[in-house]
């Protein structure tokens, strides 16, 4: 952990809040496209496999060490013969696989507090644009009975990121978002090139 940063960070945030309680400057628009961040999907296939290959981990370690704790008369110091009299029965658990497996039938997520719900869902392909729509949909992570009208409104700073009209009506109105045909979006990259031109 870095917590160098996190001071700074920390620091940033009691100035900026300071700036705001001094009316400085303005409160921070949260529905402002300046500080939304989406999530792609390779990064979130990052971070399951992450999560599912440490407990694969975790699940390897554990049962060679019971078995070499056990049987340490049998194996002594021969740490490799450990391995290749057992190896089957220690990599037989295929938690990643079987973990991607659940993943893409909408359980996603290893542990309790990573679960979520709607992350994957059937591509549509009535049509070539409907394809093309679903596959450029920004959902917002708020629950359809929300009463909360900012999010669902059209924003200033959407302009030429989402598209104003293809939005569905009813409960989901302004939460499931289509991207525009030319909007891209890019990954994040390091400031400190830029820090070292200043």
């Amino acid at each position: 952990m870095n917590f160098v940063d996190k001071a700074y960070f920390i620091g940033h945030m009691v100035r900026q809040l300071l700036r705001v309680s001094t009316k400085e400057i303005k409160p921070t628009d949260r529905d402002s496209f300046e500080y939304k961040r989406v999530e792609l999907p390779g990064s979130l296939i990052y971070d399951l496999f992450k999560e599912y290959y440490s407990l694969q981990q975790r699940n390897i370690y554990t049962k060679i060490d019971k078995e070499y704790y056990y049987k340490q008369g049998i194996y002594q110091k021969n740490f490799i013969g450990l391995i290749e009299s057992n190896y089957r029965e220690f990599f037989s658990e295929r938690i990643v696989e079987s973990g991607f497996r659940r993943a893409f039938k909408g359980n996603w997520g290893a542990e309790p507090h990573t679960k979520r719900e709607g992350v994957v869902q059937d591509l549509n392909r009535l049509s070539f644009n409907s394809a093309l729509s679903h596959l450029r949909k920004i959902s917002l992570p708020l629950e359809s009975s929300a009463k909360v009208v900012g999010p669902r409104l059209l924003h200033s700073s959407q302009w030429g990121i989402i598209d104003p009209v293809d939005t569905p009506d009813g409960a989901n109105i302004g939460l499931h978002k289509h991207m525009a045909i030319a909007a891209k979006i890019t990954s994040g990259c390091s400031a400190y090139p830029m820090v070292r031109c200043i």
